[in-house]
């Protein structure tokens, strides 16, 4: 078998990617393998945030359509995060779509306490951090409030009259709901959801 140079190094091809078949070591493959997973993972999050919202804003008269995607063993390393504080034991058993809404909540957490919010941005990541480290929370139940705190963030997150209050609203009730049967979460909740309304002017 002729000697292939990847088009990355001066090892041996293994593959060829792309419709021009461009060669790539196994390590260089490997690497395309990831980054084009990580693409996908990137739109289909992207796609679920928006189908939630359409549904959040329509109060349900919407079908809501979710896209989930397998998780691969390179994906099992934890990600870092540095102002929600979640043990490593809970982040790793949760999909790719909850540590990407988490990392926006975060992302928010980091621009309100840089803006001198901290009140506010202390209340969002105690509850996040809660919710995500309790054991008694379903997996399923963890993903669907993620995804509820990651709307209440957007929210912060944006100028006073682009806030959709009504819906934030609801989602607040929701997370509620979720978390109704655990009597730690459920006082949690009672302290930081008044400021965090106090905040969107709900």
């Amino acid at each position: 078998m002729a000697f292939v140079k990847c088009s990355q190094c001066d090892r041996q091809a293994v593959a060829g990617v792309t419709e021009g078949q461009i060669p790539l070591c196994v390590d260089h493959h490997f690497t395309f393998t990831k980054t084009s997973y990580l693409q996908a993972v990137m739109v289909a999050s992207h796609l679920n945030y928006t189908e939630q919202q359409l549904y959040v804003s329509t109060g349900g008269l919407l079908p809501l359509t979710q896209y989930n995607l397998p998780q691969p063993t390179f994906l099992g390393e934890a990600p870092v995060f540095n102002s929600i504080r979640i043990d490593k034991s809970a982040i790793g058993v949760l999909n790719t779509g909850t540590i990407s809404n988490l990392k926006d909540v975060e992302f928010t957490v980091e621009l309100m306490n840089s803006q001198g919010q901290e009140e506010v941005a202390h209340s969002i990541a105690e509850l996040t951090e809660a919710v995500i480290n309790n054991g008694n929370v379903s997996i399923e139940c963890k993903e669907e409030i993620s995804e509820q705190l990651r709307f209440i963030a957007s929210q912060v997150n944006v100028k006073q009259d682009e806030r959709q209050p009504g819906v934030a609203k609801a989602v607040l009730s929701g997370i509620r709901t979720n978390i109704a049967t655990i009597a730690a979460l459920v006082t949690i909740f009672d302290k930081v959801e008044p400021v965090i309304r106090r905040y969107l002017g709900m």
